[in-house]
């Protein structure tokens, strides 16, 4: 037997939420976590400590985190620390360096790259995702469905 796939744990999120309607839930997956960003946010907010969360301390980002969180492009750039900036950091240099490897002829590495960043995903513990899943659809559904692309 297949172990569950990351989009499995996706719809089990979005057919079990109590949040939202499941018409909700299910547009959120299918347009907001269609960007490798928004799925990458689940394992950001994994590695925010609940105490680092911008809305749990009165104290503001520090500059050096925002404008880093802004050369990178973060998705939820107010929610990221230093710690999640570093991994995001990772990834970019991933998709960054298969990038120039197919440039240079080698095809195909950053679909490779993207299906590893899913696997990594896939394997985080159904209950931890499904409690950044709700954080994140909250604030896409907030903003009315917009969200961040």
């Amino acid at each position: 037997m297949q172990p569950p796939t990351l989009q499995q744990a996706l719809d089990s999120w979005a057919s079990g939420s109590h949040l939202g309607s499941p018409n909700a839930r299910q547009t959120f997956v299918t347009s907001h976590l269609s960007s490798l960003d928004n799925l990458f946010e689940i394992l950001l907010r994994l590695t925010r400590s609940p105490t680092s969360h911008p809305s749990s301390s009165s104290a503001p980002q520090a500059p050096a985190v925002g404008a880093l969180a802004a050369s990178l492009s973060s998705p939820y750039p107010e929610h990221q620390t230093q710690v999640s900036l570093a991994v995001l950091a990772m990834l970019r240099l991933s998709l960054k360096t298969a990038d120039k490897a197919e440039a240079s002829g080698a095809g195909g590495l950053r679909d490779e790259v993207e299906a590893e960043v899913r696997e990594v995903l896939r394997g985080i513990p159904w209950h931890l995702s499904f409690k950044a899943l709700d954080g994140m659809f909250k604030e896409w559904n907030n903003k009315g469905g917009k969200g961040r692309k």
